[in-house]
């Protein structure tokens, strides 16, 4: 059952969709931010200046608060070698996966869902055959 509570240690899977052509799906668990981290986030990212550099700083602020926030992820690489998570890894993610996965650890976004598990009755019947 969720909670509105964040419990020290508290810890919630999350789940980005699949987009075909942009991205695959991301399976994850973090610690959502409390109000006094995310206030913290938007102060000092409101505190940046307004330019180019101000920016830069702003997303690895966020890619810093995400790193700190996960726990896993299914993240893996085109060879199939598992990503660890980094400030620097957050940021060479697909641009509306480190978006969304910002959203969801602020607690301003709900994870998507997870498709369902369909059960194939032919191997249900085949398991309970083979248990006879």
């Amino acid at each position: 059952m969720d909670s509105a509570f964040i419990d020290d240690g508290y810890t919630l899977d999350g789940y980005i969709a699949e987009r075909h052509g942009l991205h695959s799906e991301l399976q994850f668990t973090y610690r959502p931010l409390t109000r006094r981290e995310d206030v913290a986030l938007v102060a000092a990212i409101s505190s940046l200046p307004s330019n180019e550099q101000g920016m830069v700083d702003s997303e690895q602020k966020s890619a810093e608060c995400v790193a700190k926030h996960l726990v896993s992820w299914s993240l893996k690489n085109r060879a199939g070698a598992a990503v660890p998570i980094s400030p620097d890894n957050v940021q060479r993610l697909q641009p509306i996966v480190a978006g969304r996965l910002l959203q969801i650890i602020r607690g301003r976004e709900a994870s998507d869902r997870r498709p369902a598990v369909t059960e194939d009755p032919a191997l249900r019947d085949m398991d309970a055959a083979a248990k006879n």
